[in-house]
């Protein structure tokens, strides 16, 4: 009598020598018989066939097919769609970075590569790239290289402050060792402390931001 891991094993091995079938998000597990489907499959006739191949292996009693069928929406995009698409966000949301940019997919991971003078830049393409469709993760080596000295960039923050409402400039100290800020003082809000905080972060030259305001209870 076949026991439930040669039934397992079986059926596995059917499905595999289906090469039409794509099985690799098919688990298999089998009881007393009873073989239960779970998973994924690409639409109802792969489900279908899949059910059926099982149905034909020695020892297998009965089975419950509870396969997912795979909606449109959730159809795996290619890396070559994920790519093109990657490229095509990036042309269109940050064209002054994407020259600079390399995309690598590999099975939905993408790896960026490459460099800009803006941290701001590096943050904002990671950000674009998890949101396009496909995408299962990403690697971001994108490298900050910077030309700006520390004088310089204390400079461009000070200005920066001055040109926006939310944040008083008088109240926020910064002080700025290469391309590390550090921001100190006191401020009216959380609200004015982070906008102080993004303000410096995306200004040229500035790597790392070390937030050390106090809101005023």
């Amino acid at each position: 009598m076949t026991n439930d891991t040669e039934i397992e094993q079986s059926v596995r091995s059917q499905l595999h020598w289906s090469p039409h079938l794509q099985t690799n998000e098919v688990a298999v597990k089998a009881q007393d018989g009873v073989v239960t489907l779970t998973g994924l499959a690409r639409d109802a006739c792969e489900s279908s066939e899949i059910e059926d191949i099982t149905k034909r292996v020695t020892g297998v009693a009965a089975v419950a097919n509870d396969l997912h069928v795979r909606s449109a929406d959730e159809a795996v995009r290619s890396d070559t769609d994920i790519a093109t698409a990657i490229v095509h966000t990036l042309r269109q949301d940050l064209p002054t970075l994407v020259a600079s940019v390399k995309v690598l997919v590999n099975a939905g991971h993408v790896t960026l590569e490459g460099s800009t003078e803006h941290r701001f830049l590096r943050d904002q393409a990671e950000h674009l790239v998890r949101r396009v469709k496909g995408v299962s993760s990403v690697l971001n080596s994108i490298v900050v290289k910077l030309r700006a000295d520390a004088d310089e960039i204390k400079k461009r923050i000070g200005v920066a402050f001055r040109r926006i409402a939310e944040v008083d400039c008088h109240s926020v100290e910064v002080e700025a060792h290469g391309c590390i800020v550090t921001l100190s003082g006191e401020v009216r809000s959380e609200l004015e402390k982070q906008e102080a905080q993004r303000t410096a972060a995306e200004t040229h030259g500035v790597t790392e931001v070390v937030n050390n305001i106090i809101v005023r209870q």
